[in-house]
């Protein structure tokens, strides 16, 4: 046994792991009548795409196209597959985990690159024909997008290493979001000059080689490693079982990080505004939900600044629906809890609470977006307007959704 077969070793481990846990979602069945004929369907858009975009496409500007893809691109982890066991042997011999470390530096930005020229090639009818990109300058996105989505990574994951908690997180959102504007930057840029990316490829690898030698120079297997390498290995597992509540882990926090001191939320005393308010507080302190919530809100004010006027428009309603929709399925979830199973709620109560409860778990997120997009479209007299219809639109849409 040697570093390098003990690496190739797990690495195969993990593609039979991975296997597994897809075959408990994608059977022969499912595969037939459902994986073949999309994957059919997608082909036949695909290339008819590469042969006339539809007329939708041409409102799509090419910042969003880049945003898309810088998300793609700073997706996943560094990953070198340590186990906990690891600390017995390998952090006694320094090249073993010098090697461990790069191999994992190596397959990780081998994953990344086929990630990114995927995602690209699946976007490349709209670059070529819309954006008019030859194969050179997708090729110098790809490597470009690459790197900088890998050094992020490695950034981040020097930031998981050194903070925790809440500052970690606010270190992290300020470093994706810093990231953001930066790539957006180049990527204008270099749709003009296509040997931009080229030119900062270079710089990138300096970089990135420079963040590989601090870390080789740490040494050392950190509990944070093995849990982020747990977390990765694990990943598509929890996606697939995150809504059973047998594999769900109770939070740590003693005390709710929102409403921690809260009384009743609303005046009136009826049995809908109670379950109402208990889905109001247990969906503020759910740490996993807040993060979706934020993101989900992040992700449309971008589309929001980035979209043309009439695609505003549009991307406001689809969010109206997609927060309402989101949010009652969130609340139907809720009522399922064990604590819930307690009592007997009657089917009109349901729908009111969630209604109630979907509307102003809904309102903070549309609301912003609102007021963003009456001041992009009208300035500072969209505001008051943005600020009555907003609640009026988000009450309907809430209302409606929690009959079906």
């Amino acid at each position: 046994m040697n570093p390098s077969r003990l690496f190739r070793s797990r690495v195969a481990a993990n593609f039979k792991y991975q296997l597994r846990t897809i075959s408990m979602v994608i059977d022969w069945t499912v595969a037939l009548y459902i994986v073949i004929p999309a994957i059919v369907v997608g082909a036949i858009f695909y290339s008819g795409f590469w042969t006339e975009l539809p007329i939708w496409m041409s409102y799509i500007p090419y910042l969003l196209v880049a945003a898309v893809i810088y998300y793609v691109g700073v997706m996943g982890v560094f990953r070198y597959f340590i186990q906990a066991g690891d600390q017995l042997f390998v952090i006694y011999h320094r090249k073993w985990l010098d090697a461990q470390i790069r191999y994992g530096f190596v397959y990780s930005l081998v994953i990344k690159l086929l990630h990114n020229i995927l995602i690209i090639g699946i976007l490349a009818p709209l670059l070529v024909k819309q954006f008019q990109m030859s194969i050179f300058d997708m090729i110098g996105l790809s490597l470009f997008t690459t790197l900088y989505g890998f050094m992020l990574i490695m950034l981040k994951n020097r930031i998981m290493h050194r903070w925790v908690g809440w500052r970690q997180n606010i270190i992290r959102y300020l470093v994706t979001s810093v990231g953001l504007i930066l790539y957006l930057a180049i990527a204008h840029f270099n749709l003009q000059y296509p040997f931009l990316a080229y030119g900062l490829v270079i710089l990138l690898i300096l970089s990135i080689n420079g963040l590989l030698r601090s870390r080789l120079a740490q040494g050392g297997i950190y509990i944070m490693d093995i849990e982020l390498e747990y977390k990765a290995k694990t990943r598509l597992l929890s996606l697939i079982m995150k809504d059973d509540e047998a594999f769900k882990v109770p939070s740590r926090r003693k005390r709710p990080l929102l409403f921690r001191h809260s009384q009743r939320l609303f005046r009136k005393q009826t049995p809908q505004h109670g379950v109402a308010e208990f889905m109001i507080k247990s969906f503020y302190r759910n740490s996993s939900q807040m993060t979706s919530y934020i993101q989900l809100t992040f992700f449309t004010l971008s589309g929001l600044f980035l979209a043309p006027v009439i695609s505003k428009w549009i991307l406001w309603l689809f969010a109206a629906f997609m927060l309402g929709m989101w949010t009652k399925m969130t609340n139907r979830h809720i009522l399922t809890s064990d604590f819930m199973n307690l009592f007997r709620v009657d089917t009109g109560v349901q729908i009111k609470s969630v209604a109630i409860a979907s509307m102003w778990m809904a309102l903070p997120a549309f609301l912003l977006m609102s007021i963003c997009l009456g001041f992009m479209l009208y300035g500072w007299i969209g505001i008051p307007i943005m600020l009555i219809v907003a609640p009026i639109l988000c009450k309907f849409v809430s209302a409606t959704l929690s009959s079906f």
